[in-house]
């Protein structure tokens, strides 16, 4: 029979999870550039901006006549794969699996992780890449910190499965899905999101998409509520609160999907993202 951590030990490996997103993010941030170039570079309708003209054929479930004629039943987005095979670069998924980190005797842990590879005909593709394999340095870094604080029987293993959720000429979006189980339970559990502006090969920071307030926030928290149901996490929070973790970098979930935008946050109970049909309407005017 495995014993249970006490409190503080599992507290103290959640904030290990927390700082290791932080430290992500501050390397990630360092060279971003605002959203406008990105929004100035896109021409053509919202069926072009969702990735579903031409003949592609990696829509995953998503109609692309239904999309064209507005006629889609899909209301909300769930994570699922848009890798596309029409455009002048592609993207394919590698795994990362570790599990000979330094435990005491007795204990294991392990990471497993998977990351997006970019090549073709797109500018600093090589920086690109660097900064998708950062999640990969990050959370390898976490796991050996967790390590240290492991004792006989204990046994700790980290999932993150990366979502290619949109690409096309102008922008690629990806998720990472991730959580941590320590002795069975899961312990925490977050989404890393990166967006990258095509035309320049830089990355896109968070907080620079949307104009993001407290209307916003009160308007999140009613969307949140009308497609997600009740959050009891979410209900401990004031409007300030949610947007306070919604103009944070290190909380901020932003990526793209053929349905428009997916937008959320991390807090300390887990993570909450809501479907943006009509997130134009909230993009920063520079």
């Amino acid at each position: 029979m495995k014993k249970k951590w006490t409190t503080g030990k599992i507290i103290g490996v959640s904030m290990l999870l927390v700082l290791g997103v932080v430290i992500l993010w501050i390397a990630f941030v360092a060279s971003v550039y605002q959203l406008a170039t990105v929004i100035g570079s896109i021409d053509g309708t919202t069926a072009e901006r969702a990735g579903i003209t031409g003949d592609s054929d990696n829509m995953d479930g998503y109609d692309i006549e239904d999309f064209l004629n507005g006629d889609s039943d899909e209301e909300y987005y769930d994570f699922e794969q848009d890798i596309r095979d029409d455009l002048s670069y592609e993207v394919e998924l590698e795994e990362f699996d570790k599990e000979d980190y330094d435990c005491p005797e007795g204990a294991e842990a392990r990471l497993i992780i998977t990351y997006p590879v970019v090549t073709g005909d797109i500018p600093n593709v090589e920086e690109i890449n660097r900064k998708l394999y950062e999640e990969v340095t990050v959370t390898d870094e976490y796991i050996t910190a967790v390590a240290d604080l492991m004792e006989d029987g204990d046994s700790f293993e980290y999932q993150s499965e990366c979502y290619v959720t949109y690409m096309d000429e102008d922008i690629l979006s990806v998720a990472f899905q991730e959580r941590g189980i320590l002795n069975d339970s899961t312990i925490g559990a977050v989404i890393v999101s990166m967006n990258f502006d095509l035309q320049t090969g830089l990355p896109v920071g968070n907080t620079g998409i949307l104009d993001i307030d407290d209307e916003f926030a009160i308007d999140f928290r009613k969307r949140c509520e009308e497609q997600n149901g009740e959050i009891n996490g979410l209900n401990y929070y004031s409007d300030q609160q949610i947007r306070e973790y919604l103009t944070n970098e290190n909380s901020l979930i932003i990526f793209y999907t053929p349905l428009g935008m997916e937008v959320g946050i991390n807090y300390d109970d887990g993570w909450a993202t809501v479907t943006y049909k009509d997130y134009e309407k909230f993009t920063k005017q520079f």
